[in-house]
């Protein structure tokens, strides 16, 4: 069966992607409706999302768009319900090159990074010989396979009318985390 659908934006896919995508259009106050072509998003971005490296974006917009993405990850977690850690993260140097490329990104107090002594990156218990390493405090964790239907119920956050999110031709499941969300 075949319809219509009359709206300012159509987001293909339900995963922690597009139903980030959604919750922006919501909030510049655009229509939004999102497909899904099951019962719930099981593709790759809950198969493969979890971890917001912000860090590593190149200068200029790509790590300026990745800052404002990570205030408003941690923004939507505390409306909606889910957590999301700011857990930082280490990433080891196994060449002295390596070295080098991440002092300079230690040199932008925006990506929050610091150079690490041999023996703290070690802890990452790397099977090579390990020379360096960087931490950075702006890394998050997110638990995609959890908080699915919590971010169908804030995408769809100031609807009257429509569901924001479809499933496959089934009743919305969103409409639990919708209502925990709103309490």
């Amino acid at each position: 069966m075949e319809r219509a659908i009359d709206t300012d934006v159509r987001v293909v896919g339900a995963g922690i992607v597009g139903l980030a995508h959604a919750r922006e259009a919501r909030r510049r106050g655009l229509e939004v409706v999102v497909l899904e072509r099951g019962e719930r998003a099981v593709g790759a971005s809950v198969r493969n999302f979890g971890h917001g490296f912000i860090s590593a974006m190149a200068d200029g917009p790509a790590l300026e768009c990745a800052l404002q993405a990570r205030e408003r990850w941690i923004e939507l977690g505390r409306r909606a319900g889910f957590e999301v850690l700011e857990s930082g993260t280490v990433i080891v140097a196994r060449h002295p090159d390596e070295v080098e490329v991440m002092a300079q990104a230690t040199r932008d107090p925006r990506r929050a990074a610091r150079l690490v002594e041999p023996e703290v990156a070690r802890l990452a218990a790397i099977p090579t010989e390990v020379v360096a390493g960087i931490g950075m405090t702006t890394a998050l964790g997110l638990a995609p396979r959890v908080i699915d239907e919590m971010l169908a119920g804030a995408a769809s956050d100031g609807l009257s009318a429509a569901p924001a999110v479809a499933f496959g031709g089934a009743r919305p499941r969103h409409e639990e985390a919708r209502a925990d969300y709103e309490s």
